[in-house]
Formats: C-alpha cells, sequence, structure tokens
C-alpha cells in the first residue's frame, strides 16, 4: 500500500451495474481492461493496489469514511471536497501511478465522482473507528496451521486492521491458507467492522469455497457470533470470544 491514493466515491443503479463497470477483460490487443479504465483515459491499472467498496446503506460520508482505510489521516481533505454526499460506493488507488487523470465520469446506471489525491498515514486509524472492549478470535479448528504475519498460528485476535483469509496478501493482514486450500483467492475473506462497529465476514472469492455453518456462502456478508463454524475448502473456522478452545 503507497501512502497517498486517488479517491473516487460514485453511485450506481446496483451492484450488478458497479460489478458490470469494474469487470476486467484482458485481450491481445491495447484495448481498455475494463469500463472504468475507459473511463479514466488509461488501458490497465493494477487492482491489488485498489480498495473498493459497494453499500446502499450508507447515509453520510461518515459512513464510508469508517471503512476507508487510513481515512483518520486525510478525512478532514476529503470532506472539504463533498459538498453533497449522495453515494453508495468508492474506489480508492494506493498506487496513483496508474491514473495520469483521475477525472468524473457518468453513464446509464453509474456516476463517478473524482474527489481528489490525498496523502495518507498507513498507521492512521479509519476515520470514526472507536476501539472495541471486547475481544474476537478466530479459531483454525481442522488439522492444520497458517502463517500469519511471519508466524505459523492456529489461532487469530482480530483487531483494527481485520483480516483477509486467502493466499498472502501484501497489503493485509493476511492468513494464508493457501497450502490447505490451493485453489482459494487471494482476498477470500475479509473480516472487518462495519459502519456500526460490528465485526463482519465478507466472501470476495465467489468460487464455492467459502460455506457458513456448511451453507453456501458465495459473495455473502454475515456478522457472526460466538460459537459460529465457517469454512473455506477443507479448513474449519471457529468464531470465538476467547483465546482458548473449550475442552
Amino acid at each position: 500500500m503507497r501512502d497517498v491514493l486517488h479517491l473516487w466515491l460514485g453511485k450506481a443503479a446496483n451492484k450488478t451495474r458497479l460489478n458490470k463497470f469494474l469487470k476486467e477483460t484482458y485481450a491481445a490487443d491495447d484495448r481498455p481492461i475494463s469500463e472504468f479504465a475507459a473511463s479514466q483515459g488509461v488501458n490497465f491499472y493494477d487492482h491489488d493496489f485498489m480498495d473498493i467498496e459497494f453499500n446502499k446503506g450508507w447515509k453520510s460520508l461518515a459512513d464510508a469514511l469508517l471503512v476507508l482505510a487510513c481515512s483518520s489521516s486525510y478525512a478532514e481533505g476529503v470532506r472539504e471536497k463533498v459538498a453533497r454526499f449522495d453515494h453508495n460506493f468508492y474506489i480508492a488507488c494506493f498506487n496513483p501511478e496508474d491514473f495520469g487523470n483521475p477525472h468524473d465520469y457518468e453513464a446509464e446506471g453509474l456516476k463517478l465522482d473524482f474527489i481528489g489525491t490525498f496523502k495518507v498515514d498507513l498507521a492512521a486509524k479509519p476515520e470514526g473507528y472507536v476501539e472495541p472492549d471486547f475481544s474476537v478470535y478466530i479459531h483454525v479448528v481442522s488439522d492444520h496451521s497458517f502463517e500469519l504475519e511471519g508466524e505459523m498460528t492456529k489461532v487469530v485476535k482480530l483487531d483494527v486492521r481485520g483480516l483477509m483469509i486467502g493466499k498472502v496478501n501484501p497489503y493485509a493482514r493476511s492468513l494464508d491458507i493457501s497450502s490447505a486450500v490451493p485453489n482459494v483467492d487471494t482476498n477470500q475473506v475479509r473480516i472487518s467492522r462495519n459502519a456500526e462497529g460490528l465485526w463482519e465476514l465478507r466472501d470476495f472469492g465467489n468460487n464455492g469455497l467459502t460455506k457458513m455453518s456448511s451453507e453456501d456462502f458465495d459473495d455473502a456478508t454475515w456478522m457472526p457470533f460466538p460459537g459460529v463454524n465457517f469454512s473455506i475448502g477443507e479448513v474449519t473456522f471457529l468464531w470465538s470470544d476467547s483465546a482458548q478452545l473449550a475442552t
């Protein structure tokens, strides 16, 4: 993650329209890889440096800032640029070199406003974040240990950074389970706090690997509670309020 970002706020008719806007197609020629790329006058960008969120329930800019990475360090600048908030998604690019002339765009079912380029303190918390007064742990209950921040572990204590479960992601706190689930996506599952301060588990893999209590969980969001199991491939996890598993 770079310490500078481009930020767009947008409004899409629905998530399907946003997905169409962002869908990447690679060809032998130099055509833009997506409608978003074409809208910004570029052929290619590295989506690994992109943070994108859609939420039709946002009522204010504060709701969006609460989930934007490190937003407390640039929230004042964003508020100065946004006179009226009427958006349901954002696109944040932490590799601004990919876009030489970022700008607004409008098409059927979608409107995109370029807000600006902002300096980021990578150690900052999201704007409005309140440190929780309770702890949540993710236990690996399958017969596996996985790498987290350079160490092998079977239990993860969640903190303000949340957690990505999948392959190693250099831009997020990530639990690498690829040794047990070879086809797992880099960002298979994200665990983070929502605008109300509640923990959410969301599937981004959309590949049939994620299950919630044995039920299919493709591209879905859930607010788990202690005792809930979820799985990715053959690996099962337990959501818990204790660092120790009950015996």
